[in-house]
Parts: C-alpha cells; structure tokens; sequence
C-alpha cells in the first residue's frame, strides 16, 4: 500500500496533473477546489483530504464534470473525447488515491494530521 508520506505524495500528484488539466480547458470553479485541496493537504491538514472525499457522489460532484465546448470549456470539439477519458482516469486515481489514503490514517478522514508535515 505504501507509506503515509508516499500515499499524500500519490494523491498531491493526482491533484496537480488534475489542475493543470482543469487549468488547460477554462474549468475556473473546478481548478480553485483542487487549489484548495491541495494547499489544505500540503499543510497536512486532513480537511483536505475530507475535501476530496467530499467531491465524489451527489449532484454536482466532480462525477458530474464533463469537458465539452458545450459546458464554456476551450478545447477543440476533436478533442472532448480523449480529454475525458483523461478526467475519468485522473478522477479514479483521486478516489483511490484518498480512499487508501484515509484508511491508512485509520479512519474517514477524521484525523488531524495528513502526515505530510
């Protein structure tokens, strides 16, 4: 499974490539949630990881996010295809990603400390 310190340094990878990907199409709403994320977590503090839980499931989940010309964002129509399958591969890795994360913690997120500090 991996250290702590390996599993956040997993999981803030997942986040950045996640940026610059929302950052590359124009997705602003979606880019300052994983800014966030990804300052909370570089703090070592666990709301971050609560955060990117949080993301998954109900309407207007990061589930939800589709890239298209339709939606405002800037890429070609050619491109909507690869680009997510990009997003749905980035958004398992996040899942997974904090999902083992919290249950090396030993619990859903409810600790204090990510182990990151």
């Amino acid at each position: 499974m991996g250290t702590v310190d390996d599993l956040v340094e997993r999981l803030t990878a997942t986040l950045t490539e996640l940026q610059v990907l929302f950052d590359d199409v124009g997705e602003d709403a979606w880019h300052a949630w994983v800014r966030d994320c990804l300052r909370l977590i570089g703090r070592g503090d666990a709301r971050g990881l609560r955060k990117v839980r949080g993301a998954f499931g109900g309407m207007g989940s990061l589930n939800d996010v589709i890239i298209h010309p339709a939606n405002g964002h800037r890429l070609p129509p050619g491109d909507v295809g690869r680009v997510n399958l990009r997003l749905d591969d980035l958004r398992t890795r996040l899942f997974d990603g904090v999902v083992a994360l919290q249950r090396q913690l030993g619990s859903p997120g409810n600790s204090e400390r990510t182990g990151s500090d």
